[in-house]
């Protein structure tokens, strides 16, 4: 039963807030400093974190300085670390101050708004961050609130993708009469185009079958080729089927490929498909001028995409859709139950973004977005896509000065295509290459190693070095410590220590806290303190009156204790020393077993 004299739960308090979330700021601050010095991906085995963590949920609070110890010495080690300089899969998902700002009063706030009544300034400002985005890479204003279109915020490109295929879908079925025509429905990409599309097509009832992935070349750039989409195309008319739905993509995940969106948006045109450009990655590169001329031909799509979360500075996740008809998205997504019906919305004067989404609830994402625009300016996102591009321009260079490697395509963002060329007996070089690199760890001259010999070579030199050297006497350290001290000062400080100071202090300590992680619980000395009690304050007494520890305890055999599953060097290895003083550790039991069993 809860005592009526316990203290007030408050989960929201601001008090709290204040004082914990300065903790917070500066445990992401020192990982930042520190990023680019652990290795990029996770060198964790399946299922770590079970053997880490408790079975069970605490039943009480537990103090938000173990809950980060535990992200430092258990989550962080099971990352793969994104935002690193050393990171190079995938495209990055850029991060910034400013997003992290936006997304605190994103969270801070925690506003679900999923129509205009509900946050009114949440829709407001996401409308006008997508028409300044808009603005940024020129869309015509068919795309635009200011207008005759309009943009939303999803968390990524499957959601946009499900959104427009379901509009799509819907004002194609209405036309040929019903949905049992929907077997008929054809979508067409590339075989660069990214898979979401696939899945998004699924989703909304397209048959597999009826997804047409068109085969690009080298040749072409493994770009789409409108005269291979026709051709697919009209062959598929001839079979009875009704062509769909074309995904174009600005820079593909694969080999940063571009679409000929004007040529494709002709043969869209024609055949009356609904015309999708993803510009997932590349999107944001063209609010510069001199990349601006990839979207050509943007006024013959039915809808747009683009990731902020990629390049754009923008903490994951945002991705903006823009939209020429946005009422075919509304009459495809549109809810109307009793519990959120209210006179903005019948005025139809305002936007509700649960129709243009698949769920109801929704972030206020535009805050985020809203802040790294402000915060940044275009002039320096610009800079940032420029600044990127010319690093990729100078690794193209270096590699096509080496005669090992070739270009696979041409560059035409910030992605460098590039391999090994390999001989035909190996084929498989290039995964070599890259298991090669992701397997090494810094050796003490900082460079990176993955040579076994080397490695156990470097081993011996560093723990006879760390037990080789002799450590500043302490008593130095305390006399220059204490010279700063006032004269009053050094008397309390000189005073001996007393048994019942001792025992208080003992008593005022957590229970479950423990004298470093392989000693016993508070609690054992609390309970047992009639029996260890005198033991306990002659040593703490002998320790304030300068009694030394034996210098040779440790001159003895080490096992190496890793502090951490991504190892980058020895420092990081933890020796325990092979003498009853110090605990084994055995899988399975408390940490206080072990010292028994010891």
């Amino acid at each position: 039963m809860v005592s009526a004299s316990r203290k007030t739960f408050l989960p929201l308090d601001p008090v709290t807030f204040s004082n914990e979330s300065k903790a917070v700021i500066d445990f992401i601050a020192d990982y930042y400093e520190n990023v680019e010095k652990y290795p990029v991906q996770s060198t964790v085995e399946p299922g770590y974190l079970s053997a880490m963590l408790p079975e069970s949920a605490p039943y009480c609070p537990e103090p938000l300085q173990d809950i980060l110890e535990d992200v430092s010495n258990c989550i962080i080690p099971g990352l793969t670390h994104w935002q690193s300089p050393n990171f190079f899969a995938y495209f990055h998902a850029n991060a910034s101050t400013a997003g992290f700002f936006g997304e605190m009063l994103c969270s801070g706030f925690n506003v679900v708004g999923f129509n205009w009544i509900s946050s009114p300034a949440a829709t407001e400002l996401e409308s006008i961050v997508l028409d300044w985005m808009g603005k940024m890479l020129k869309l015509p204003s068919s795309f635009l609130f200011s207008g005759t279109g309009g943009g939303v915020l999803h968390g990524s490109t499957c959601e946009a993708a499900v959104c427009v295929l379901a509009a799509a879908r819907d004002k194609a079925l209405k036309e040929l009469g019903g949905w049992e025509n929907i077997t008929k429905l054809v979508v067409y990409a590339s075989d660069q185009t990214h898979f979401t599309f696939q899945k998004a097509a699924k989703l909304v009832g397209i048959p597999p079958s009826n997804f047409r992935l068109i085969e690009t070349s080298f040749s072409t750039g493994f770009s789409l080729s409108p005269e291979n989409l026709r051709f697919v195309i009209e062959d598929d008319i001839r079979s009875g089927l009704v062509p769909l739905f074309l995904c174009a993509t600005i820079g593909t995940t694969p080999s940063g490929a571009v679409d000929p969106i004007a040529e494709l948006g002709k043969v869209a045109m024609e055949f009356k498909l609904w015309l999708h450009i993803d510009a997932a990655y590349a999107g944001s590169g063209c609010i510069c001028p001199e990349l601006r001329h990839y979207l050509d031909g943007v006024e013959l799509a039915n809808s747009i995409s683009m990731n902020p979360h990629k390049w754009f500075l923008t903490n994951m996740d945002c991705c903006c859709l823009w939209i020429k008809e946005p009422k075919l998205l509304v009459d495809s997504l549109s809810t109307d139950p009793e519990i959120l019906r209210n006179n903005a919305s019948k005025s139809k004067a305002v936007v509700d973004y649960k129709d243009w989404q698949i769920a109801l609830s929704r972030r206020f994402r535009a805050l985020k977005l809203w802040v790294v625009i402000r915060r940044h300016g275009l002039a320096n996102l610009m800079y940032h896509i420029r600044s990127d591009i010319a690093m990729a321009k100078r690794f193209e260079a270096l590699v096509g000065e080496d005669e090992r490697f070739e270009i696979v395509v041409a560059r035409k963002f910030a992605l460098v295509c590039f391999r090994l060329k390999p001989k035909v007996e190996e084929e498989d070089l290039n995964c070599k290459l890259v298991e090669a690199i992701n397997s090494t760890l810094h050796i003490d001259n900082g460079e990176w190693c993955s040579d076994q010999s080397i490695l156990q070579t470097e081993a011996v030199r560093f723990f006879k070095k760390l037990y080789g050297e002799r450590l500043e006497p302490i008593r130095r350290l305390l006399s220059n410590l204490f010279s700063r001290l006032k004269d009053q000062d050094i008397v309390v400080l000189e005073k001996v220590v007393s048994d019942e100071e001792i025992k208080k202090t003992l008593f005022d300590m957590d229970p479950l806290k423990a004298p470093e992680s392989d000693g016993f619980h508070v609690h054992f000395f609390q309970s047992q303190l009639d029996i260890v009690g005198n033991v306990v304050c002659e040593w703490v007494q002998g320790v304030f009156a300068g009694n030394n520890i034996d210098p040779y305890l440790n001159n003895i055999l080490i096992i190496l204790i890793p502090k951490k599953d991504s190892l980058e060097n020895f420092s990081q290895f933890h020796p325990i020393s092979l003498c009853l003083e110090q605990v084994g550790f055995i899988v399975g039991r408390n940490i206080s077993d072990n010292v028994i069993i010891v």
